[in-house]
């Protein structure tokens, strides 16, 4: 009878046992040869339910005073408070206080946003912050790549350089998540996903990033990072993302410090198998101004380059991608004069890459990157860039206007909301999709 009695309570315990296993899986073990695909993980499309949208609170105020950066940080807050949980990394304690004053004082509830203070030398979580990964039992891991800033080396960020190559780990043991060791540099903003297996990404900034490293190592670690199946590999970004450290722009003038040419400046995926492609309007083609048409000409020939490269190519499935052409943004200058922030590195950067080379004391002028595909996408949301105020031409609102048309029409059932204060990150030469990173839901 003691065994028979022992023999059941046995099977009721292997019962249970196995009924709690199914709900809670065992812990991820990631090892340096991992494969994310092995442990059913992979990068969520940015339409995909989403479980917090990353922030890391403003530290230069790109856009001055008629477009200040922590205007555009409110108005991004404001919008995407109410459908999803907001994560803001604050320098300390003090920083976070003013930042709650701050919200409250705008009517922005603070009963879904967390704070985490965590010291960050720029905003640009979606490059620097945690890149998460998820699998069908909901467990979620973090991808730690290198970070190099932008192929511009450490000394243009801070007294501590090593605190925003270190986010990615720090995010991910104060979430008690393991972390999948990423063995290239990259950075969020070069990689766009359509969550089923297949990612754009710029060929000429992962080549830069790693030059030690072939297209096909690149490829493969990707692969294994990400849990792809396909890569589609674009030439080059815009002309108004171009690194400084290439050169002076087409037509003059320099950018505020572009990143080679992410992706999320000139084409990103959309529900449906749409691919979003960035076009020159004709009127900047033909425009009176040289340096506008100088910009015009370049971008054409590179994004035909990748219109072909897209048309040539299809998911991870086999099945061809629609492709809707969204019109590049206007431009939006500023000059640079000694003294001012960032003045020193064009100086101390020259001579540049294309032979070119600029002079103390020398004005620059300055091209914002401006960019209407630098849109974020979250839960029943758009927000997207819009460059029309009083003052300017009509055209930029028209602009505007249809961009907002074709967004609502990619993304049919979500509130496209415009910002207004795009240009306080396009002045420090990113967008509001290059503030975020979005966490996936459970």
């Amino acid at each position: 009878m003691k065994f028979k009695k022992w023999k059941c309570l046995s099977l009721l315990t292997v019962f249970a046992l196995s009924q709690f296993m199914a709900c809670n899986p065992s812990p991820l073990n990631i090892t340096p040869t991992t494969t994310a695909a092995s442990l059913g993980l992979r990068f969520p499309a940015e339409w995909e339910h989403q479980g917090a949208v990353w922030f890391g609170w403003w530290v230069t105020n790109y856009g001055g005073e008629e477009t200040p950066t922590e205007s555009l940080m409110l108005e991004m807050i404001s919008a995407l408070a109410s459908h999803v949980t907001i994560k803001i990394a604050v320098q300390n304690a003090d920083e976070e206080a003013t930042v709650r004053a701050l919200l409250t004082a705008h009517d922005i509830s603070l009963s879904h946003i967390i704070f985490y203070q965590l010291r960050h030398n720029d905003f640009w979580f979606r490059d620097m912050g945690p890149v998460y990964l998820i699998n069908g039992d909901n467990q979620k891991a973090i991808i730690d790549s290198g970070f190099d800033y932008w192929s511009y080396g450490i000394s243009l960020y801070g007294d501590n350089p090593a605190d925003d190559e270190a986010l990615d780990r720090t995010v991910a043991s104060l979430e008690s998540l393991p972390v999948l060791k990423c063995n290239i540099v990259s950075e969020g903003g070069n990689v766009d996903v359509n969550g089923a297996g297949t990612a754009l990404i710029t060929k000429s900034v992962a080549l830069r990033r790693n030059p030690e490293k072939t297209l096909q190592q690149l490829e493969d670690e990707y692969k294994r990072c990400y849990g792809l199946k396909k890569i589609i590999w674009l030439e080059r970004g815009v002309v108004e993302d171009d690194g400084i450290y290439e050169g002076i722009l087409p037509g003059g003038g320099f950018n505020p410090g572009g990143t080679a040419g992410h992706v999320d400046d000139y084409v990103r995926f959309a529900p449906g198998n749409k691919i979003l492609l960035a076009e020159v309007p004709q009127a900047d083609l033909d425009s009176a101004d040289t340096a506008i048409r100088a910009r015009a000409e370049e971008n054409k020939s590179r994004l035909d380059a990748d219109l072909a490269i897209l048309n040539a190519s299809t998911d991870q499935d086999g099945n061809p991608f629609t492709i809707v052409r969204i019109p590049t943004a206007d431009a939006f200058t500023f000059e640079l004069n000694p003294g001012d922030p960032f003045y020193d590195y064009y100086v101390s950067a020259s001579p540049f890459e294309d032979g070119s080379s600029v002079t103390e004391g020398d004005t620059l002028t300055i091209v914002a990157t401006a960019s209407y595909l630098n849109f974020v996408v979250s839960n029943d949301v758009v927000l997207v860039p819009n460059y029309w105020s009083e003052g300017l031409p009509t055209t930029i609102q028209e602009k505007d206007a249809d961009v907002v048309e074709k967004l609502q029409a990619a993304y049919p059932g979500r509130t496209i909301v415009p910002l207004h204060y795009a240009l306080g990150a396009n002045y420090g030469a990113g967008g509001p999709h290059c503030m975020t990173q979005q966490e996936p839901s459970e």
